[in-house]
């Protein structure tokens, strides 16, 4: 550690001694412990108190996060509890992660709160959606949906309006009336967004989405499905990419998928999905 960072502690660490009822003084050496590494100590400072987190919401997220990293994600929850801020929101999932709690809905509450155009800006939040999503295991919804998809491909994306059509052959149809964005991978890199479609790419030229998301999701197999019933986001492994439906609205619905002759998931505005009875459609 820099000889500047040791004494900037040592004189926070003194003037705190001379006040230590000096809330900014203690936040101070609470940030300077956790910018060293000192998770332990910053933590020991935080409960030293002996009453509730200090400060405004930034500083409560900070505390928070302290915990955390101090191996105290119960403590954080204590910390974070009632009608807090998004950026506690946040914190507060990553406690609920670390506990193994559902923590899809803090992220939910989040993302709705910050991201009101439907952009997921904040890789760590993305991180975070991904993660509760994924370790549901499918969801209710989900597995019905993985029995008929899997080993079946995606044989035609289109567009009409606001929608996306992703068909799989005579087994079903995706229409995606919501944010959507197909991915390399499980961890890799977003190749391609429902926003992307008629900007313009790296050579300048628009981007055709709906040419772009065949090449990227055709012909290849499906792997896994995956539904959040909460909330009703919805993700599809393909060999080497992923396509991941998010439900933004309480008010529309995001997303159905029809298996034909046997049911259409519907997902509903505000969250949760409902099924309904779906006819083999004529030849």
């Amino acid at each position: 550690m820099p000889d500047r960072d040791e004494a900037e502690i040592a004189a926070l660490e003194r003037a705190l001694a001379r006040m230590p009822e000096d809330v900014s003084i203690r936040l101070r050496l609470m940030r300077a412990y956790a910018d060293a590494g000192y998770n332990r100590r910053a933590f020991a400072l935080l409960t030293a108190q002996g009453r509730g987190p200090l400060g405004g919401a930034p500083a409560r997220a900070l505390q928070g996060r302290i915990a955390i990293a101090a191996g105290e994600p119960k403590a954080a929850l204590d910390l974070l509890s009632g009608d807090v801020s998004p950026g506690e929101r946040l914190v507060r999932a990553r406690a609920m992660l670390a506990l193994g709690m559902d923590a899809y809905g803090a992220c939910q509450e989040y993302w709705e709160a910050t991201a009101q155009d439907a952009s997921l800006g904040d890789a760590e939040l993305e991180r975070l959606l991904e993660a509760a999503l994924y370790r549901e295991g499918g969801g209710a919804h989900g597995a019905p949906l993985r029995r008929h998809l899997v080993g079946c491909a995606c044989t035609d994306v289109a567009r009409t309006g606001a929608e996306w059509i992703f068909r799989f052959g005579d087994r079903g149809r995706l229409v995606a009336g919501c944010p959507w964005r197909i991915r390399a991978g499980e961890d890799g890199d977003i190749l391609l967004g429902h926003a992307d479609h008629g900007r313009s790419g790296s050579d300048k030229a628009p981007i055709d989405g709906v040419v772009r998301a065949r090449h990227l999701l055709g012909e290849r197999p499906v792997t896994a499905v995956w539904v959040q019933d909460s909330t009703g986001d919805l993700a599809i492994a393909f060999e080497k990419t992923r396509l991941e439906v998010f439900n933004v609205s309480r008010v529309r619905e995001a997303w159905t998928f029809t298996i034909h002759g046997h049911f259409t998931k519907v997902a509903m505005g505000g969250g949760g999905i409902v099924e309904r009875s779906a006819r083999k459609p004529a030849p």
